[in-house]
Parts: C-alpha cells; structure tokens; sequence
C-alpha cells in the first residue's frame, strides 16, 4: 500500500535539494521568463478592466451613493498599483515581445496611472544602471549616506535624514510625493 504522506515528503525532499541547485531552479523558471501575448493579455484584462469598472462606479456613486466611493477606492487603489507593476514590465521591454508593443502598452497605462511613461521609464533605468553605487547617487534612488557622511552632518540634517528613512515617510508619505508632486514637476 502506497503512503501518500511519504509522498509528499520525498517530493519536499526533492524541492528542497532543487532549492540549492541554481540550475533546477532555471529550467523551472524559464517558460515563465519569456514574454507571453496570451499571458499579457490576460493580465490587461483582468487588470484594466476591473479597475475602469471600479473608477466607473465610483464615479457614479460620488453624486449618488457616496458610501459606495470609499467601498470600491481599495479595491480601485490595487488594481492602479498593479496596473503600474504591468508599466513597469513595459519599462523594462519585458512585458511583451516588441518593443513597439511594449511603448504602446505602457504609454495606455500611463494614462491610467498617472505616471508619466517616457520620463519614469528613463529615470528608472538610471536608478537600474546606478542602484547600489554610491559614487552615483541622485537620480531614481532613496538617499543613501555612508556611517562617514552621516556623523559629518548637522543634527538637525541627520534629525531629517532619520525622519526621511522613516518607515512612515518611506512607505507612506514618500509614494504620495513622488506620485503627486515629484513626477508632475518633472513632466512640466
């Protein structure tokens, strides 16, 4: 008689020496690597259209149901951000195979997003070409300051340098800044 709990637990012994073998784990992960038309479009679709049916509905319901604006604005809010994950692949010409597609693609997106497309997708690859590296710093990145530079500062600027690497400000009050005030003036 055959143990399906034995099973299992080879096929997790299995995993786990796949796990430490970088080559096990690419041939797993390849078919996934490629760009997919079928995949992307799925993606779109059960992407951009809930979120216009949610921004629809919205709409709607500001003049009418004001209750049913604050009900739909989380799931309205998720959909933008993946929305924005999808511009992101476009940025990286990753999204689908032509890099004409991919243009087209992630300047539609834009629109949704408020992102501006062209100068986000440059700005990005500065930050790519220069994350880590600290002789060159400035352009898509947090600030970074060494221990050096950080104890050469002022109290007040290390005091603004301790709230700006704030998990409050960097997860909260810094997206809202970059989405609403530091991509638009960049666009002007």
């Amino acid at each position: 008689m055959h143990d399906a709990s034995a099973t299992v637990a080879a096929e997790a012994v299995g995993a786990s020496h796949d796990a430490k073998n970088p080559h096990a784990w690419r041939d797993r992960l390849t078919p996934y690597a490629r760009p997919s038309a079928v995949r992307a479009s799925i993606q779109l679709a059960n992407t951009a259209l809930p979120f216009l049916a949610c921004m629809a509905i919205l709409l709607y319901g500001l003049d009418r149901a004001y209750w049913l604006a604050w009900l739909l604005a989380v799931p309205a809010a998720l959909f933008a951000v993946r929305l924005f994950v999808i511009q992101h692949d476009c940025g990286h010409f990753s999204f689908l195979r032509s890099r004409r597609a991919n243009e087209i693609v992630g300047l539609a997106i834009s629109l949704l997003t408020l992102v501006p497309y062209v100068s986000w997708r440059r700005a990005h690859a500065v930050h790519h070409a220069t994350t880590g590296n600290l002789d060159r710093r400035g352009t898509g990145d947090i600030t970074t300051l060494t221990v050096r530079e950080y104890l050469a500062q002022p109290a007040w600027r290390k005091l603004l340098y301790r709230l700006y690497r704030n998990p409050f400000v960097m997860l909260g009050a810094g997206p809202f800044y970059l989405l609403l005030v530091h991509n638009r003036a960049q666009c002007a």
